[in-house]
């Protein structure tokens, strides 16, 4: 299951994932992977987290995955 490392919110649970994910005709966990490969996103895949857009904003925007 991939989940943010913060709020625990999977990336269905995401109302910004869902849209980005509709909108490129893919799923919300899609869109998660998707973006830790194009964008330096913050998806682990070794542990299935990653910090949503709002977590990683609180905690400072760190460097790396989650």
């Amino acid at each position: 299951m991939i989940v943010c490392k913060v709020c625990e919110k999977q990336p269905h649970e995401i109302s910004e994932y869902v849209t980005q994910a509709k909108i490129e005709n893919i799923t919300p966990v899609e869109f998660v992977q998707q973006e830790e490969e194009e964008e330096e996103g913050t998806f682990n895949p070794t542990t299935g987290f990653f910090y949503c857009t709002d977590c990683y904003t609180k905690i400072g925007m760190p460097l790396g995955t989650a």
